[in-house]
């Protein structure tokens, strides 16, 4: 144990402590309650392991076991993203912003697609009948969202997730697909509901100058 060169557990240390430096300290404000920035942060994590597993692939079979956080890190951006949407979505549409309690992707795209196609007009959109496909595969391998985090389930049985292999350059390039996808309709979300905020100033503004006017005159 020695002979591996890392610092030993010393008492006195922290693991979790307030930055001092600009360079090495994360902002936790920039972070906190924010939905898309959650998402984000998963989404760089997992381009980040699936980049650095596709330059080292082929030097040794040892970088595989980074499969698992790859697919762990990409799923959980894409629930974050459904759960995103189907909020803000939600308000757009003058609906109960709420999400289903549940980590299955199925059903939260499920709720999801059906607030992206309203706020569309369309019965369907195309795009959202391909993405559902995605889904389905991410939910054949982790319909819990627990496979990819642990070997074993609650009891004890082990989890297999019924494959030989991973594309993972495949994987890669189709969570580009999806995130441009997703991240187009957030867009076009944030936009609707700016414009839909400023109106309704506009709209209160005008009511109180007519009140006033109304108040002059009477």
């Amino acid at each position: 144990m020695e002979n591996l060169n890392l610092p030993w557990p010393c008492h006195g240390h922290k693991m979790i402590m307030e930055g001092k430096s600009l360079f090495s300290s994360a902002d936790l404000h920039f972070v906190e309650r924010d939905w898309y920035r959650y998402s984000e942060g998963y989404k760089i994590a997992g381009d980040w392991l699936s980049i650095e597993y596709l330059s080292r692939h082929g030097e040794e079979r040892y970088y595989d076991h980074l499969i698992m956080p790859i697919l762990n890190t990409y799923r959980h951006y894409i629930e974050l993203m459904f759960k995103l949407l189907t909020i803000y979505g939600s308000i757009l549409l003058f609906e109960s912003p709420k999400y289903k309690q549940t980590h299955s992707l199925k059903d939260l795209y499920s709720q999801c697609k059906e607030i992206l196609n309203k706020i569309a007009q369309v019965d369907i959109l195309p795009e959202t009948e391909i993405i559902e496909e995605w889904v389905n595969e991410f939910d054949s391998l982790d319909p819990r969202g627990q496979s990819f985090r642990y070997p074993k389930d609650q009891k004890g049985n082990d989890i297999t997730l019924g494959i030989n292999s991973i594309d993972v350059e495949n994987l890669h390039e189709r969570i580009q697909s999806l995130h441009a996808f997703l991240e187009a309709a957030w867009i076009e979300i944030t936009v609707s509901l700016q414009d839909k905020l400023e109106w309704e100033k506009i709209e209160n503004e005008v009511q109180r100058e007519y009140e006033a006017e109304f108040l002059y005159f009477s």
